[in-house]
């Protein structure tokens, strides 16, 4: 029998989810289309608000109870198997124990958005009889910026932007803002660029705004590139997507970052993006990887 896990994905803007079960095929994949909800997370920049079950378990209790496990990604760093983020937000936050009042006697497993994702992009990529050229590393631009890298198809990296131990001066330079403190890589590419942006529609039209974000994401290839070769090598693949990945042009990157590119947001696929993160996490729970590795 086939294992059945509702799979939630916890975003800064929305929140995702569907109950997934195998095997999974790209046919079975187009028909799915996951339950959402608005975050609190863009409203107020409270990220407990965000991962507090309170918030979402109407929706979850609409989907099913047909499941035997929960896999959750979340917006930030997993530690031991368990959500945990120490700075503005003021957590840690035990949200397996919160899971474990709705869904009692499940197996609750969590881990990173960026993980999801990028397990999500090596599925569909085997699903569609297609490879991707190793090490690859996945950006995901929403809220934030999440980073996740990959040896192989079965080794995936998780990476923390504000615990790298470099100075992000390429970023720096191409937006105009010094890097005083790391999580202001997720304000230079994140909700505040666009609060900006919409404060000033009159002078920041589409094709600008596409221009300046992808100038950024280039910056921000570039700083971490050298840094993740020396444990992985010559970075050959990058793997982008999120809500905010439209900005990004893929010929700007291919012609600047000199990687194969591939997105994983697109208004025209068959299947819908929201489900690459929901499949990484249906794959992640079904082999049982460890939650997180820091590097």
């Amino acid at each position: 029998m086939s294992s059945k896990i509702l799979c939630i994905d916890v975003g800064g803007t929305r929140i995702k989810a569907a109950v997934m079960s195998g095997p999974l095929g790209i046919n079975e994949l187009k028909m799915i289309t996951p339950s959402t909800m608005r975050s609190l997370g863009w409203l107020n920049g409270s990220l407990p608000k965000i991962i507090s079950v309170d918030h979402w378990a109407g929706m979850i209790s609409k989907i099913s109870d047909d499941y035997l496990e929960i896999a959750i990604c979340v917006p930030g760093p997993v530690k031991g198997g368990q959500f945990y983020r120490n700075d503005r937000a003021s957590v840690p936050r035990n949200l397996q124990s919160e899971c474990q009042k709705y869904a009692k006697n499940k197996k609750v497993r969590i881990y990173k958005d960026a993980d999801a994702w990028m397990a999500g992009a090596i599925a569909f990529r085997k699903l569609s009889h297609k490879t991707l050229k190793y090490p690859a590393i996945a950006l995901i631009f929403g809220t934030g910026v999440g980073l996740s890298a990959a040896l192989d198809e079965t080794s995936i990296q998780s990476l923390e932007i504000t615990e790298l131990p470099i100075p992000f001066e390429h970023l720096a330079e191409g937006s105009g803002c010094p890097i005083d403190k790391k999580w202001k890589v997720h304000d230079i590419l994140g909700k505040q660029f666009f609060e900006w942006v919409d404060n000033h529609q009159k002078e920041w039209d589409y094709d600008r705004v596409r221009k300046e974000y992808s100038k950024r994401v280039v910056a921000l290839f570039n700083d971490i590139a050298p840094h993740l070769s020396r444990y992985a090598g010559n970075i050959n693949t990058l793997i982008f997507g999120g809500g905010n990945a439209e900005y990004i042009s893929i010929s700007h990157l291919s012609e600047k970052c000199g990687v194969q590119i591939k997105s994983l947001y697109s208004r025209d696929s068959e299947v819908n993006p929201d489900v690459v993160p929901l499949v990484g996490l249906y794959e992640l729970a079904v082999t049982g990887k460890p939650s997180i590795t820091v590097v």
